[in-house]
């Protein structure tokens, strides 16, 4: 990655700190809600199929929207989009100060995800990171997924992205009432197939609900108190002291004033310094505020027709401002909120 990039992205995050940008730094891009399995944490699979945005409608936005630092694609699971390797072009051709493109996966499709990884990893102008989605041990998981064979196949993809030479490859564990209390568990029995796991490679986040996004506000959250315990412990077992990590202490340190509240502990930068797009196009503050502002095929696909001088963006960001939301805690939201609160 150039230094110059990286400056830049460095300059945006404190000036976050100051006042609100004049165009995101990160974009949190849903490319599909399809899915290959039928989790119970989250019912994206659920969902009624739409026509998604073509690969020309998300080349023009990404034309005219180019301003990104950090993206993260998610969805559903991402690697169901056959044109996944376009849109990464795309994004990496167009987003000349890009640092950070992120992706989460469920591990069913360990080659594609190698290849995408590789892909980003050979342009060198992006940091590709990686989180492989690992809910406990494998009965645990394979429950959890609707799958007898999830558990087994996301290990693998985890340790094939870690044996590419990728520096960025993490687990992702979403702390839900189907696994709380295994997460000892799970990292044990990880580890006995890959040796050099340690903690600091499980990022541990709390289940959430979403309407819009993931469409799981029928589900029941954990006890808060059995949530904390399950922070506590990671937080013990981890020795590292990277900036990202100390962003994880953070994380953690403000998530009881998270659960005793269900209100974001610091500023929120949602509409600030980030954004959340859906398959479809819509543009919602974030995966958790159930709000949309716009599409972008009503704005000509660029960003900046709305984003300093849009009424309803400007009325729902004053709102998040005055905790007027959903509330969330979520790793996609809370991160950029802490870089702007430090």
């Amino acid at each position: 990655m150039s230094v110059l990039p990286k400056a830049l992205f460095l300059n945006r995050i404190i000036r976050s700190n100051f006042g609100r940008p004049s165009f995101p730094y990160k974009l949190t891009f849903a490319v599909t809600y399809r899915c290959n399995l039928r989790c119970k944490t989250c019912l994206i699979w659920s969902k009624e199929p739409k026509q998604e945005l073509s690969l020309d409608e998300i080349s023009e936005f990404f034309k005219r929207s180019n301003g990104f630092s950090w993206v993260d694609l998610t969805g559903g699971e991402i690697f169901l989009r056959e044109d996944l390797p376009e849109i990464i072009d795309i994004i990496l051709s167009n987003c000349r100060s890009l640092c950070i493109l992120h992706f989460p996966t469920n591990g069913q499709l360990t080659e594609k995800a190698l290849m995408a990884a590789e892909k980003i990893r050979n342009d060198s102008r992006a940091a590709p990171v990686v989180t492989v989605s690992i809910d406990g041990p494998e009965g645990i998981h394979n429950r959890i997924r609707g799958s007898e064979n999830a558990w087994k196949k996301a290990v693998d993809t985890f340790i094939e992205l870690k044996k590419s030479g990728l520096r960025h490859v993490y687990i992702g564990y979403t702390i839900s009432e189907f696994n709380i209390g295994k997460i000892d568990e799970t990292f044990l029995e990880i580890k006995n197939l890959y040796p050099l796991l340690n903690y600091n490679d499980i990022h541990a986040n709390l289940f959430h609900t979403s309407q819009h996004y993931l469409n799981n506000s029928s589900i029941d959250a954990p006890k808060n108190d059995l949530v904390l315990e399950e922070y506590g412990y990671l937080q013990k077992k981890r020795r590292n002291k990277k900036l990202k990590y100390i962003l994880e202490k953070r994380y953690f340190a403000m998530a009881p004033r998270y659960l005793a509240t269900k209100k974001m502990p610091v500023k929120c930068q949602a509409l600030g310094s980030s954004f959340f797009l859906d398959p479809y196009g819509d543009i919602y503050p974030c995966s958790i505020f159930d709000r949309k502002i716009s599409n972008i095929r009503d704005i000509g696909y660029d960003l900046k027709k709305i984003w300093n001088n849009g009424e309803k963006l400007a009325d729902t960001r004053n709102d998040i401002l005055n905790k007027n939301c959903d509330g969330c805690w979520t790793p996609c939201e809370a991160y950029p909120s802490l870089l702007g609160s430090l």
